[in-house]
């Protein structure tokens, strides 16, 4: 959907975090269906909102660090 980029920014911080919860759960519980489920949705709503940050943002240095961070956290 169309979202201001500080709207996609958000939303890729938070998603990122998501990815990384559901990551450990299915560590935690390999043959655990919804974990893997979640973990897949959450994976590619994640890596949309990161190449669209890519694409179209325009960050400052602070940006770029925090961008980093959500690929390191994910």
């Amino acid at each position: 959907d169309k979202r201001p980029m500080f709207g996609v920014f958000h939303a890729t911080f938070v998603l990122s975090r998501i990815v990384r919860f559901f990551r450990r759960l299915v560590e935690m519980e390999p043959h655990h269906l919804h974990f893997r489920k979640t973990l897949d949705i959450t994976s590619s709503q994640f890596q949309n909102g990161l190449n669209t940050v890519r694409l179209h943002a325009q960050c400052t240095p602070m940006g770029q660090q925090i961008l980093h961070s959500f690929e390191e956290m994910a």
